[in-house]
């Protein structure tokens, strides 16, 4: 479990994030009614930067130094499963890639 969770971290800091951001992802979500309004780059990135990254880091260690704080190392597989079935389920229903 621990190789997966570093994993998931590993590749969504420079990969994921990238891959969205080239997709234009932040205007898909407005597109989908996700936000409220087109949010630039900048704000998007910063989001993920300074609020969700950091969360996920700190589950981490939460993890990695309690092992009876399981559930915060089973929160990341989760999220990262969800956020993997909510880019596969647009792709299939908009019938256009969704960037992941």
């Amino acid at each position: 479990m621990m190789n997966y969770i570093f994993l998931n971290l590993i590749i969504y800091l420079p990969f994921h994030l990238f891959e969205e951001a080239v997709g234009d992802f932040p205007k898909w979500m407005y597109e989908h009614k996700w936000l409220p309004y087109h949010m630039t780059h900048g704000h998007w990135m910063a989001n993920n930067l300074f609020i969700y990254y950091p969360m996920l880091l700190i589950s981490v260690f939460l993890y990695v130094f309690n092992n009876k704080l399981i559930c915060f190392g089973v929160a990341i597989l989760i999220w990262g499963i969800i956020n993997f079935g909510d880019h596969f389920f647009y792709t299939i229903k908009d019938k256009k890639y969704l960037p992941v």
